[in-house]
């Protein structure tokens, strides 16, 4: 059992990397600002805050931005205390930045083990720790107004996992770009690279229907300021089933989507995230009524346009149905 990042970093790749970091297109973005060399925590606390206050920053909720952090105060029977925190992060300025800090801090213990933990109020940022993060995040900001908008972000790959990668989120979507963060001092690595291969076979494999029109690999890194791009049309379909195969453990990366033409029955995932197989669909529609939002002739007109959009069918696609979606379809 392992994560994303666990595997990765512990597979051995050939000589340069699966994904040579060389094959990404960069460009650097100047801003006339420089960060301080030195800050006085954690770099992985920092990324995290720096992930974190971007979503918050772009419109999601404190409680939904800090989501793990708060999973991981509840191991820890801190809850109440990790709630107090989340009271004080309203933006930008320093209160909001100290204990985004200090909350983060929570993630170990949901992500790792609760044997990680150092205390929470023992993280304190300096001045210099927090102009930096303040920077990174508005770095951010400005990048998803280049070349956003943002569709998902802080997503997991259900239905996607594998006995070999048993968790692992990924960081932003947009319409056709796949994007990990990384606040790293350096470059991207080869392990980096893979990472943002294995969500992307990942993405491919779960329920997100958005990954059906990634057309692009990309990093950004506010730190240095520098987005890398790839097109994966660039990268040959035989490595990407050698990194499916040996390195996710699944026969092939579109083995999810392959089986949509050979599907002899519907499967459906509705808003709340639960997943129904049924052979006829109407059928199926009209016995579950209830759960609808609409009846169930909309319902059924509203899935059979995915099903046409997944197939290219559709000038102007749908992806979804008041919150349902579509994994497989067959004939009725």
């Amino acid at each position: 059992m392992a994560s994303v990042t666990q595997r990765v970093e512990k597979f051995k790749q050939p000589y340069g990397g699966f994904l040579s970091p060389n094959d990404f297109t960069k460009t650097v973005f100047d801003d006339g600002i420089e960060l301080y060399s030195e800050e006085n925590i954690y770099a992985s606390l920092v990324g995290i805050a720096v992930d974190y206050l971007i979503r918050f920053m772009t419109g999601t909720s404190a409680e939904e931005a800090f989501k793990i952090s708060l999973i991981g105060s509840q191991y820890m029977k801190q809850e109440n205390k990790a709630k107090e925190f989340i009271k004080h992060i309203k933006g930008l300025d320093d209160q909001s930045i100290i204990y985004t800090c200090k909350l983060v801090g929570y993630d170990v213990c949901a992500r790792v083990g609760t044997f990680r933990y150092k205390p929470v109020e023992d993280i304190n940022p300096d001045e210099n720790t927090v102009s930096n993060i303040r920077t990174m995040v508005n770095r951010s900001l400005s990048f998803w107004e280049h070349s956003g908008p943002i569709i998902k972000e802080g997503f997991t790959f259900e239905l996607a996992y594998t006995p070999t990668i048993t968790c692992g989120d990924g960081d932003y979507l947009t319409e056709d770009t796949l994007w990990d963060l990384k606040v790293s001092k350096n470059s991207p690595t080869s392990t980096h690279t893979l990472q943002l291969l294995v969500y992307y076979i990942l993405g491919l494999r779960s329920i997100h229907l958005e990954f059906q029109n990634i057309k692009k690999l990309g990093i950004y890194n506010p730190r240095l300021n520098i987005a890398y791009l790839l097109e994966n049309s660039k990268i040959d379909s035989s490595l990407i089933k050698e990194v499916a195969t040996y390195v996710v453990g699944v026969h092939s990366p579109l083995e999810r989507v392959e089986t949509h033409m050979h599907a002899k029955e519907w499967v459906i995932v509705s808003p709340d995230g639960k997943t129904y197989r049924c052979s006829n669909l109407k059928h199926w529609l009209r016995e579950h009524e209830h759960l609808l939002d609409g009846t169930v002739t909309q319902a059924s007109d509203g899935i059979r346009k995915i099903k046409y959009s997944l197939q290219g069918k559709r000038k102007n696609k749908s992806y979804h149905w008041k919150g349902w979606q579509l994994l497989e379809w067959g004939d009725n």
